[in-house]
């Protein structure tokens, strides 16, 4: 009879049976089939992590993205709820050489940008009692 590989297999049992397979590398006292080359084995397993990896990366790129477009959602919505109640106040709004401009009726012109949210934001972070 042929020397086998020196790896046991588990399968459901809780007992091993030595692999069957015929011996292709020797490595000091141990003897080992193709499938279980420590060389191989290793060579599987750094393929297997590195596809985990970039799984991994993907996944947390679009977790991100999914969260800033749910920061973007909130930002805008707190935006427009805030220009809802200052319109309901008797404030204006004006769009001025490109920028939005915000008055409120307790005080002077408030937040200027290029978008309305940021003009918002920025009257909102000016607003009394904040």
């Amino acid at each position: 009879m042929s020397e086998r590989c020196s790896k046991y297999i588990y399968s459901d049992s809780m007992h091993g049976r030595p692999c069957s397979r015929p011996v292709k590398i020797k490595l000091g006292k141990n003897s080992y089939c193709a499938i279980h080359d420590p060389a191989y084995v290793a060579k599987r397993r750094a393929k297997r992590d590195a596809e985990w990896n970039r799984e991994q990366d993907e996944r947390e790129a679009r977790e991100t993205a999914a969260k800033a477009a749910a920061d973007q959602h909130r930002r805008e919505a707190e935006a427009f709820r805030w220009l809802e109640a200052l319109i309901k106040t008797g404030g204006t709004l004006k769009f001025l050489d490109g920028e939005y401009l915000i008055y409120t009726p307790w005080s002077d012109l408030m937040g200027a940008g290029e978008t309305l949210l940021l003009a918002a934001e920025a009257a909102m972070r000016k607003e009394p009692g904040k």
